[in-house]
């Protein structure tokens, strides 16, 4: 598709000395969201594990439920969040599920972590970003009910 035009290794370059975060992902593509956006439009969730078998465990890198092997598995877990309106869907906020807080599992007795937000929190919080500026204070305040 590129034609060799971008090689590997200016990618890991580009992607190595900058730190993404869904606020700089929303900022690049609120304009075309609000092109685009209708009344019909949707917001699609999703919830991936990407594995990494042989990587050292870490508040990121650590054991996920990955519901299409059905166990869970050591990698990094991201939720995403896509505008679809009109056929063309944009990706608009994305999260890494951390899990810093390590404790011991009474039955199992084995080590574990949690996140300190769940899933729930941090899809409401991606929610928000796509709400127009008006609707973010009722918003918040049904949250709050």
């Amino acid at each position: 598709m590129m034609e060799n035009e971008i090689s590997h290794d200016q990618i890991t370059r580009f992607l190595s000395n900058n730190e993404f975060t869904s606020r700089e992902l929303w900022k690049k593509v609120k304009s075309t969201v609000r092109e685009i956006e209708s009344d019909d439009a949707c917001l699609i969730f999703y919830d991936t594990v990407q594995e990494k078998k042989w990587t050292d465990e870490s508040d990121m890198m650590c054991w996920h439920f990955d519901h299409t092997v059905g166990k869970s598995v050591c990698g990094i877990n991201m939720l995403n969040a896509l505008y679809y309106s009109n056929e063309v869907s944009i990706p608009i906020a994305f999260e890494i599920v951390k899990k810093p807080i390590q404790f011991c599992d009474i039955k199992t007795k084995q080590r574990k972590r949690k996140s300190k937000i769940t899933k729930n929190e941090l899809m409401r919080d991606m929610i928000q970003v796509a709400l127009p500026t008006s609707s973010k204070s009722t918003t918040k305040l049904n949250k709050k009910i």
